[in-house]
């Protein structure tokens, strides 16, 4: 007698799983509507999904829809971390011994980007980054090379959560021109300090994995410590690099 493999879909916690990984692998923020079109679920069975996953604290509830909870930010994000740093550092490393300058790895966390790593060398004390800051991810390096990567839903997602937290208003149009820099240096999004008041020259591009960004890597530097096509070349070549890493650390 044969038997029919039993998908995820057709038990209860299965139901549920689906749900929780349209967040974890999708939009970070969703609508009931967007989870059940996402998950492929019925509306009720979706609904349901969510207000269990709420109760339990992995998913909360504010304007705009839903997202994940404290629960499942602490669980996923520790594992993440791990994984990405595992991956990241050798390359890192050897990323600021070639440049001379501050190397950061970064994650976005709802609408903030926060710094996981930081290899600085003799530049460490030029640049005042420090490992688990979070700032708004539209007013640094490292979160626009992020956003840029991401698809524009998720994207648009991620604006509206910052407007949502109440943080300061950003200049849009200032947004998508430091945006088009990415184009001008392969996929790196560069900023030269001499045009900003801090001096602080910046290069930044995502680590992607199955073509959506999982992180980011970016120098930073004042004065001329690397050209920002050299800081751009360096850069790319180490995302492809610890893309790769990740890729085989996950198939373990």
């Amino acid at each position: 007698m044969t038997t029919t493999p039993t998908t995820s879909k057709s038990t209860p916690g299965g139901r549920i799983l689906e749900v929780l990984e349209t967040f974890t692998y999708g939009s970070p923020k969703q609508t009931l509507d967007q989870a059940q079109i996402a998950s492929g679920l019925p509306r009720s069975t979706t609904y349901r999904a969510l207000k269990i996953l709420m109760a339990h604290g992995w998913l909360t509830h504010s304007k705009g829809g839903y997202s994940l909870g404290e629960k499942a930010t602490t669980f996923v994000q520790g594992f993440n971390h791990e994984m990405l740093r595992s991956a990241a550092s050798s390359a890192l490393n050897e990323l600021q011994l070639a440049s001379g300058a501050v190397a950061h790895l970064s994650v976005l966390e709802g609408p903030f980007v926060c710094h996981i790593d930081k290899i600085g060398g003799r530049a460490w004390k030029e640049i005042p980054s420090r490992i688990g800051t979070r700032l708004p991810a539209v007013s640094t390096a490292a979160g626009q090379a992020i956003l840029v990567s991401l698809s524009p839903e998720a994207a648009r997602d991620v604006l509206q959560m910052h407007t949502d937290e109440g943080l300061p208003p950003y200049d849009e149009v200032a947004l998508h021109a430091e945006f088009l820099t990415s184009k001008r240096y392969g996929g790196v999004l560069v900023r030269d300090g001499k045009r900003h008041r801090s001096g602080i020259s910046t290069a930044a591009a995502s680590i992607l994995l199955n073509d959506a960004p999982v992180a980011a890597i970016s120098l930073a530097w004042k004065g001329d410590r690397t050209s920002l096509a050299r800081a751009a070349q360096l850069v790319r070549v180490t995302t492809d690099t610890v893309s790769t890493e990740l890729v085989e650390l996950m198939s373990f």
